[in-house]
C-alpha cells in the first residue's frame, strides 16, 4: 500500500487533527477526561507555524488515514542533535496492516536525514 506524507492543512483538515488526536487520547487514557479541543487547535496553529515539515498527514489514494507529529531539531545536554515524536497516529481501519512500519521507518528517515543522533518518543 503506498502512503503519502505531506504538510497538514490547517484550513482544510483541522476537524481531522482534532478526531484523530482525540481519538489517540482515549485509546492512551481510556476515556475523553481531560482532552481539551481549544489546547489541541492552539497546538495545531503552533505546528503549522513553527513546525510544519514536521505535522504531516499520512494519504493513501485520496484518503488521511494518519498524522504525524515531530520535530528533529532537539539539541540534547551533550550539543547532539535529537529527533522527538510527539504524536503517531494511524486510523483505526488502518491498523494491523503493517503501515504502521512503514510510518515508523519513513520517520527514522527523515531523522537521519536531519542528522539526529537519537529520537525520543512520547506517547499522549
Amino acid at each position: 500500500m503506498d502512503l503519502t506524507f505531506l504538510p497538514v492543512n490547517i484550513k482544510n483538515d483541522l476537524d481531522t487533527c482534532i478526531r484523530f488526536r482525540k481519538d489517540a487520547w482515549v485509546v492512551s487514557f481510556g476515556s475523553e477526561q481531560g482532552f481539551s479541543e481549544e489546547e489541541a487547535v492552539q497546538w495545531f496553529h503552533s505546528l503549522s507555524e513553527k513546525n510544519p515539515d514536521g505535522f504531516l498527514h499520512v494519504w493513501h489514494d485520496q484518503e488521511i488515514i494518519g498524522q504525524l507529529e515531530f520535530r528533529s531539531n532537539i539539541v540534547t545536554s551533550d550539543g547532539q542533535k535529537a529527533g522527538y515524536v510527539n504524536l503517531f497516529y494511524l486510523a483505526p481501519d488502518y491498523r494491523g496492516k503493517g503501515l504502521g512500519q512503514v510510518i515508523h521507518d519513513y520517520v527514522i528517515e527523515r531523522f537521519k536525514n536531519d542528522q539526529c543522533v537519537g529520537a525520543m518518543l512520547r506517547y499522549i
